[in-house]
């Protein structure tokens, strides 16, 4: 952050990252809207080839503890796949 955005209380533009954490939520209930009430706890998210990949952790479950959503934006309208976790490895759950 620049000098004159310190003085005038501008912030710097969020990160994809910060975005991510800010939408999980939407995500998880259009993803999942069963599950309205589940607070959907996010354990990792890095960047692969393009793509979001965000590991979470639904409370309570949605059927798996471990949900993988693959994101091409940090929103909803990103969401382009998800996995669940299950005997140590990711399974396909669903594409959009």
């Amino acid at each position: 952050m620049g000098f004159f955005d310190r003085l005038f209380g501008k912030k710097s533009p969020a990160t994809p990252e910060d975005m991510i954490l800010a939408n999980i939520q939407a995500i998880g209930l259009e993803s999942f809207p069963d599950d309205e009430g589940a607070v959907w706890n996010v354990d990792t998210i890095y960047l692969d080839n393009g793509v979001y990949l965000v590991e979470t952790s639904p409370v309570p479950h949605v059927g798996y503890e471990r949900i993988r959503f693959h994101l091409s934006q940090p929103n909803v309208s990103g969401v382009m796949a998800a996995d669940y976790w299950e005997n140590g490895q990711w399974n396909g759950l669903f594409s959009s």
